[in-house]
């Protein structure tokens, strides 16, 4: 080769992601480590809101989902030191994304309720990550899903669970303070005899901690 001389580099190949319900193109941007509008170019997206499930999207440039731990830089350390609860976070961010709530919010609550500890059962008879009680659990997955048969002892399933209860929670008190105590101390509770000052704590303690589970 010569100084000066102009060399040809092959751009790397595109890697390939399948649409899953709750997806988003802002979303798949972020965990790939690419602007949106990138991925809107490559595949000839004419409108970023109604990517369809199954689809198959062009990721630029060969990028591999980013690590988990690069995306979330200051989780709480007792998540990145433990693998089955960090495996939890495309879980959260699945089902935040498929029923339309914060994911900071909903890894939150779910912090606060159980530290992500999968097999956690209370004293109350609450299982799992979100520590909803079987009554309620069941409720969601048969009213509000559609999907009596789901297995709450399943982590993810309980995720799926609690979101779309949040989101429901959200709806019927009409805004997230209200849904997060309502999520602790019960919708009716909360609405007859307002809120108890462990209530308040628990309402203070997830919305001060929810800047521990925003991505970057």
């Amino acid at each position: 080769i010569r100084v000066g001389q102009t060399l040809a580099v092959p751009s790397p190949t595109p890697s390939t992601y399948t649409v899953v319900g709750g997806d988003t193109v802002s979303g798949i941007a972020r965990v790939f480590g690419v602007p949106s509008k990138d991925i809107i170019a490559l595949n000839g997206i004419s409108d970023p809101s109604r990517i369809k499930v199954g689809q198959q999207l062009q990721i630029p440039g060969g990028r591999t989902p980013r690590p988990v731990t690069d995306r979330y830089r200051v989780l709480p350390s007792r998540i990145v030191a433990n693998p089955q609860r960090l495996a939890l976070v495309p879980s959260f961010e699945h089902w935040a994304q498929h029923y339309g709530v914060p994911t900071d919010l909903l890894m939150a609550i779910c912090y606060q309720e159980s530290g992500w500890q999968s097999a956690i059962v209370s004293s109350k008879g609450a299982v799992g990550v979100g520590q909803l009680l079987p009554p309620t659990a069941q409720w969601v997955a048969r009213d509000l899903i559609g999907r009596p048969e789901l297995d709450i002892y399943d982590p993810d399933n309980n995720i799926r669970v609690s979101a779309r209860f949040l989101r429901w929670l959200i709806g019927f008190h009409g805004g997230e303070p209200l849904a997060i105590a309502g999520y602790y101390q019960g919708p009716t509770s909360v609405t007859t005899k307002g809120l108890f000052p462990q209530t308040e704590a628990y309402v203070a303690s997830v919305q001060g901690g929810r800047w521990r589970f925003q991505s970057s």
